[in-house]
């Protein structure tokens, strides 16, 4: 009897050339987001408030130009994690001290 190993269980599903299942749903969840925000926003600038904010989670899945590989809400994640690390003016990384 023959088994057959999966090789990767990591596997982007691709909807169409360039779009993932991922990215759209990210997507689709700051047009939602946008919907259930749009009562706190001024009447005149709803639809101006949406199209913006699907601007925003688009920009937020295209590839980031500093990481490569990854879209640029991981590296958003990634320089917001670390909390402990600051860059001064000298161009140094120095970790701040824990009181």
């Amino acid at each position: 009897m023959e088994y057959i190993m999966i090789k990767s269980t990591k596997k982007k599903i691709k909807l169409y050339k360039n779009i993932y299942l991922k990215d759209l749903s990210i997507i689709l969840s700051f047009f939602f987001l946008s919907i259930i925000l749009k009562p706190i926003v001024h009447p005149n600038l709803g639809i101006s408030f949406q199209i913006f904010m699907v601007i925003i989670g688009i920009i937020l899945v295209i590839p980031s130009p500093t990481n490569r590989g990854k879209p640029i809400y991981k590296s958003l994640f990634y320089t917001l994690k670390k909390k402990n690390m600051y860059k001064n003016f000298g161009g140094e990384v120095d970790e701040i001290s824990k009181n």
